[in-house]
């Protein structure tokens, strides 16, 4: 993965499905883009909530309005998955029971492809349960005291408790919620990027 001039993003994730097609993709000078009208929900959510977070780092009282996809940064190198469950068995749906099995079974080797990665920002697509037991509670500060989309800090990354990827809320809802919460919560003053 290539590093960005700003931030890199780690999405965690149960398991990936075939909502992760990113479709057609460019290169231009050695950064990695998505072509507009190319990909899923999955992927343009991504971009949708990537830049508020650097909208909101920037000007941390002001909200940005959500942009259309056309006028998004869509940059995509500096974008990691990790899955929690590596074993592809052909299910459309995960359960809590098997995605724990193996976020403990597989603790160490997901703990190190992450502190590999080395993101700035976690964003938790539903698996924040899974993140505890992978980093056994360590270092986990909650900045907030939600019972979702809640906002931690372990070491100097920034965790988000956030919706899966490819949820099916309108566009602007999961938007508007993170741009809320992160100038409620004034979420970047804990952090020195």
């Amino acid at each position: 993965m290539v590093k960005s001039k700003t931030k890199n993003f780690v999405f965690t994730l149960r398991n990936l499905g075939n909502y992760t097609n990113i479709g057609e993709t460019y290169t231009e000078k050695g950064t990695v883009y998505i072509n507009e009208g190319s990909g899923t929900l999955f992927w343009w959510n991504f971009l949708r909530w990537k830049y508020a977070i650097y909208q909101l780092f920037e000007n941390r009282d002001k909200f940005p309005q959500l942009p259309q996809n056309i006028n998004l940064n869509r940059q995509i190198d500096d974008i990691a998955i990790v899955e929690i469950k590596k074993k592809n068995d052909n299910k459309t749906e995960t359960y809590y029971p098997e995605i724990q099995y193996y976020a403990k079974a597989d603790k160490e080797f997901l703990k190190e492809q992450i502190l590999l990665i080395n993101p700035d920002i976690i964003f938790c697509g539903g698996t924040f349960e899974y993140l505890k037991i992978i980093f056994e509670n360590k270092k986990i500060l909650s900045l907030t005291n939600k019972n979702k989309r809640n906002f931690l800090k372990f070491d100097k990354r920034l965790i988000i408790d956030f919706y899966h990827p490819s949820c099916r809320k309108k566009d602007e809802e999961p938007y508007n919620e993170i741009c809320n919460d992160l100038i409620k919560y004034q979420i970047f003053e804990h952090f020195n990027w």
